[in-house]
């Protein structure tokens, strides 16, 4: 078995006994990936990723003057 499909195993039980069924295992842990994803998604527009990249950029720029 590899080991890949032995962690989705582990990680499965381990929420079942905490939520009790499979089902809410389930529903629990696509709540908290959505929850994550919400949360990436605000952090990256919270960051001006083009002013980011300028700014290295000019770094770049400045270490090759």
């Amino acid at each position: 078995m590899s080991n890949w499909k032995q962690y989705k195993i582990d990680v499965i039980k381990k929420y079942v006994e905490k939520y009790g069924s499979r089902d809410k295992a389930i529903v629990e842990m696509d709540a908290q990936i959505r929850s994550l994803k919400l949360k990436a998604d605000t952090l990256s527009e919270m960051v001006d990723w083009e002013q980011i990249e300028k700014e290295i950029d000019d770094e770049e720029k400045n270490s090759e003057a």
